[in-house]
């Protein structure tokens, strides 16, 4: 067994281990460890036979039950673990109890020596929720209009080597009404914590992490408080370029979708464009207009930025005019102003 204090550190350790969850798919798909393999050991029409009885007719019955949909598994699940010996595994399932203990015993069985998650899923989900609640990050805050870039830049600096929290590439959405386009579904809000807390526990959290800033919500799924908190408490960093670049910007990311797909999008900021502006952006797509389309559609997001940049509760707030710098550049000028100016203000 694993100490509970050492979860961090196991599963910060864990890359080249096999993390087997065993509860049902639905369990599974509702959130799970990242990186991990469900191997149920109940469906989930199982699980729910057995569940049951537990409540209705006793806890005996439903282990027997358990036992006899189990038993004739228990041939696949070690053939399984035959082919995996010399590898370190881990197990859970829900509260560390019958489920993940059974196969730990197929996996000895076995050969194998698995590690089991005490207190399961449950504990690893409290675990989660006090690392994603952190109010006390200390955060770069990238800010910036509609197509500033702001995505690419934290990619940029990921490259050089600067620790960075990308909370849309985490969320599958890149946090407009056009953020769901050309990205995969977006998981679960308990699996985007999970995901966060992954990210998270390879950071140090001693020193600065570079982020974009964010609204509540990143499509449908809802930034944790707390790093809503240490967004709100962090340095912003509010990028500046020029019109022209920033439309330059919007159609090299989405200029290449179906104009039926960009209509749709449209139609979720229709009451906030208004009638008129709503209108001539559809004519403007029909024709192929992109460029004006993209310019009709910045009259709402920049006057909701301005919006949510006087709301701002961080006295931290730098402009940094990069207008005309090529990327390169760009990244240098962040890199610079965090070593200098920026580092006083969030130490």
């Amino acid at each position: 067994m694993v100490n509970e204090q050492d979860l961090s550190i196991l599963l910060k350790e864990s890359n080249s281990d096999i993390i087997i969850d065993v509860r049902s798919p639905s369990e599974f798909f509702q959130g799970h460890i990242c990186n991990a393999v469900n191997m149920p050991l109940l469906n989930d029409e199982e699980r729910a036979v057995v569940g049951t009885l537990y409540k209705q007719t006793s806890p005996e019955f439903a282990m027997i039950k358990g036992l006899e949909i189990i038993g004739p598994k228990m041939k696949d699940f070690a053939s399984v673990f035959f082919k995996l010996k010399g590898k370190r595994l881990i197990v859970y399932c829900w509260r560390g109890g019958q489920r993940s203990n059974s196969i730990a015993w197929l996996m000895r069985t076995c050969g194998l020596n698995p590690i089991v998650i005490p207190g399961g899923y449950k504990h690893y989900r409290n675990h989660v929720l006090d690392w994603v609640n952190n109010k006390y990050l200390k955060l770069y805050v990238l800010g910036g209009k509609t197509g500033t870039g702001k995505t690419e830049l934290l990619e940029g600096l990921d490259q050089r080597s600067q620790q960075i929290l990308d909370l849309e590439g985490l969320a599958n959405h890149k946090g407009s009404a056009f953020g769901h386009l050309g990205q995969n579904a977006q998981p679960t809000d308990e699996q985007f914590q999970n995901n966060l807390f992954h990210e998270m526990n390879k950071l140090n959290l001693s020193r600065p992490i570079w982020i974009e800033n964010e609204s509540r919500m990143v499509g449908r799924l809802c930034v944790p408080a707390g790093i809503r908190a240490s967004l709100r408490n962090g340095h912003l960093i509010n990028v500046e370029i020029s019109e022209e670049e920033r439309l330059d910007h919007v159609l090299s990311t989405y200029g290449q979708y179906d104009i039926e797909d960009l209509i749709e999008s449209f139609k979720k900021i229709e009451k906030k464009l208004g009638n008129l502006a709503f209108n001539n952006t559809l004519i403007a797509l029909q024709l192929g207009d992109l460029r004006t389309a993209a310019k009709l559609a910045f009259f709402y997001y920049d006057k909701n930025y301005g919006k949510k940049l006087d709301e701002n509760k961080s006295q931290n707030i730098t402009y940094l005019n990069l207008a005309g710098f090529t990327f390169e550049q760009k990244i240098s000028k962040l890199l610079e102003y965090a070593s200098t100016s920026g580092k006083d203000k969030i130490d």
